[in-house]
């Protein structure tokens, strides 16, 4: 073998082997070192790798580090490990790692622990990891921290614990945390805490959970509060529920309410109880609710006891009833305050009167002074079941401003006999939803008194059915006043025989709106003396269906001045049995406006007795259509005097059949200047026998007309 030279810059690479010396290996050169291959390294003895230099060590290339067995990497020195560069660091094997001693991982610096991949740190022994220093845990890099296995998290040590950077701790997987000891758990700082995620709180063990410190739990943030589950919650002892602050608990969700214990619940503090929201006072369970003592009851503030509901307040124990303060009574709403009556008696003498006060009720009413002391609230609160029960005496006693706040509904339970002995006062007390809200029985079973002393405002606010419902003797009742406020609407719906039970000083009382307002069954169901009873205005103001359905003895009862005063619409309305049902003294009240109105249809109605009475000026006013309307019958219903009043133009109208047809005492009736006015057809229709009738003058107009008859007379 030849010498090495004791420079070993430029000296050619000798032959080692595991025969080598360790003196002369630790003549080896950086260049030499380097040059060692993989098999030469991996031949050499134990002894041999501890032998080189820290600085040989140093020169050895990850590819030569990765090489060395896990005995030579065990035989390596603490020099040597603190020579090893960072990249032979993050060379080294799972293998390698392993078989290092706590002394040689001691030697490890902080940069090179942190050079280490996440796969590496993962790798190493557990005894390994509680090896390691305060520095070299504070070097770990988050990657590394969330790749331990959770076995190796148990292997940290308490001042490991400690020695953790918050960066460090938020890194921790939801396994890691779960995997930490009791002793490991109860050395967190409050820093690191605040660092764990919702995540990280959510995967605490019921162990965990139990170990955790007051000064931990009181640094837990508003988020880390909100990541308990229910469960977890149930785990608390009550030592730790009594640490949580007013900002925390008010932190929780109604699912986290929810899990609270019995025994948790009890062990809020009145200051805890004031802090929380109305919505988690509303979530708290039966049990829950069941669990407060009269201390924590007393604590609630005018919103939490307001936001109780009906059910929760229904369940409250004759012991914790006790503890509302007075002031909450009067917030309660009228639900809240009935669901108290089960517990009314446990009240204290305070509590009774803040309770009656708001609206609550006494267990009973005795007599009529109990009902009469009711306020506003408990009349509000009395119920349709406690107001049927009560006597008609004590219905009598209520004052009015006690009925006029009885709402619809409690009307309605009103019994017919509570009903009927409502006094005039109370009657008019009642407001217009009330009066709108009885019964067809309730309102059948007023008295004429008590429908007397409706106002017109109410009985504007009748219903169809109440009106229908009345009886005759109710409508007789009734007031000019009170007939004037109904509405059109109201007058249309009234049953016939509603209408024909008016008086006439009722009837009167119509306003012409409510007059056009009957219906055509309305209108032929008044008696005559009613129709009679009619104002001039009011028969003026009929439409011509009304009129139209009026039947002929309710026409024939009509009135001078009321059938003088219908409209020429009216008359034109006027059947022809209605015409014909005219006694005379009618026909000769039309004015010749309203004759004229007659319809040719309508003069052929009229019989042979109506057209006999036609006065010479109603004469002088039929049209020419209106003449040659008129029948055989009704044209010898004519007498001379009518047949004079003609004009010639009316004259002139008649037809040969109607000039035929005039009696020979009737042609004496004709103006002599009327023949030079008629046709040759109608000249020719004179008979022989009229013609002989006739006067002198007559005859001479009649042949100067070219008249043949008698021309040699």
């Amino acid at each position: 073998m030849r010498t090495l030279s004791t420079q070993g810059v430029d000296a050619p690479m000798p032959t080692v082997d595991q025969n080598t010396p360790v003196t002369l290996l630790q003549r080896l050169n950086t260049k030499q070192i380097i040059a060692l291959s993989t098999s030469q390294l991996a031949a050499f003895t134990t002894a041999q790798i501890a032998g080189l230099s820290a600085s040989q060590i140093g020169a050895l290339t990850p590819g030569q580090i990765r090489a060395l067995s896990s005995g030579q990497v065990g035989s390596l020195g603490t020099a040597q490990i603190k020579a090893l560069t960072l990249t032979d660091v993050a060379a080294l094997t799972t293998n390698q790692l392993q078989a290092l001693t706590l002394t040689q991982v001691a030697a490890l610096s902080a940069t090179q622990i942190g050079a280490l991949t996440a796969a590496q740190f993962a790798g190493m022994g557990s005894t390994q990891v509680g090896g390691l220093s305060t520095a070299q845990i504070g070097a770990l890099t988050t990657g590394q921290i969330a790749g331990m296995p959770s076995t190796r998290i148990g292997a940290l040590t308490v001042t490991h614990i400690k020695a953790l950077s918050v960066t460090q701790v938020a890194a921790w997987t939801a396994a890691q945390i779960n995997g930490l000891t009791s002793t490991q758990m109860v050395v967190l700082t409050t820093a690191q805490m605040a660092a764990l995620t919702a995540t990280h709180i959510r995967a605490l063990n019921n162990t965990q959970i139990g170990t955790l410190t007051a000064s931990q739990i009181k640094g837990l943030t508003i988020t880390q509060v909100g990541g308990w589950t229910a469960t977890q919650i149930r785990m608390f002892s009550t030592t730790q529920v009594t640490l949580l602050t007013t900002d925390q608990l008010r932190a929780l969700t109604i699912a986290q309410i929810g899990g609270l214990t019995e025994t948790e619940v009890r062990a809020l503090s009145t200051s805890q109880i004031r802090g929380l929201t109305a919505a988690q006072i509303t979530a708290l369970t039966a049990t829950q609710e069941g669990a407060l003592n009269s201390s924590q009851i007393r604590a609630l503030s005018r919103t939490q006891a307001t936001a109780l509901s009906v059910s929760q307040i229904r369940a409250l124990t004759a012991a914790q009833v006790v503890g509302l303060e007075t002031s909450l009574f009067d917030g309660f709403s009228p639900s809240q305050i009935t669901a108290l009556a089960a517990q009314a008696s446990a009240l204290t003498a305070a509590q009774q009167t803040a309770y009656l006060s708001a609206g609550g009720l006494p267990a009973t009413f005795p007599d009529v002074a109990s009902v009469q002391k009711l306020n506003s609230k408990q009349i509000a609160a009395l119920g349709t079941s406690q107001l049927s029960r009560l006597s008609t005496a004590q219905i009598a006693g209520l004052s009015t401003a006690q009925i006029g706040l009885l709402t619809p509904l409690q009307i309605r339970a009103l019994s017919e006999t509570q009903t009927g002995s409502l006094s005039t006062a109370q009657i008019k007390a009642l407001t217009l939803t009330d009066v709108a809200a009885l019964t067809t029985r309730q309102f059948q079973t007023l008295t004429t008194t008590q429908m007397a002393a409706l106002t017109p405002t109410q009985v504007g606010t009748l219903t169809a059915a109440q009106l229908a419902s009345m009886s005759t003797a109710q409508i007789a009742t009734l007031s000019t006043a009170q007939i004037g406020a109904l509405t059109t609407r109201q007058i249309a719906g009234m049953p016939s025989t509603g209408i024909g039970a008016l008086t006439m000083t009722q009837m009167k009382g119509l306003s012409v709106t409510q007059v056009t307002a009957w219906t055509a069954a309305q209108i032929s169901s008044l008696t005559a003396t009613q129709i009679a009873a009619l104002t001039t205005a009011q028969a003026g103001a009929l439409t011509t269906t009304q009129i139209r359905a009026l039947m002929a003895t309710q026409v024939g009862a009509l009135s001078s001045s009321q059938f003088k005063g219908l409209t020429i619409t009216q008359v034109g309305g006027l059947t022809a049995t209605q015409l014909r049902a005219l006694s005379t003294t009618q026909v000769t009240l039309l004015s010749t406006d309203q004759i004229r109105a007659l319809t040719a249809a309508q003069m052929g109605g009229l019989t042979a007795t109506e057209i006999g009475v036609l006065s010479s000026s109603q004469m002088k006013g039929l049209t020419a259509a209106q003449i040659a309307a008129l029948t055989t019958t009704q044209e010898g219903a004519l007498s001379a005097t009518q047949i004079r009043a003609l004009s010639k133009t009316q004259i002139g109208i008649l037809s040969a059949v109607q000039i035929r047809t005039l009696t020979t005492l009737q042609v004496t009736g004709l103006d002599a200047g009327v023949f030079d006015t008629f046709t040759p057809a109608q000249i020719a229709a004179f008979s022989d026998a009229q013609v002989t009738a006739l006067t002198s003058a007559q005859r001479s107009a009649y042949h100067a007309s070219g008249g043949l008859y008698g021309v040699g007379l």
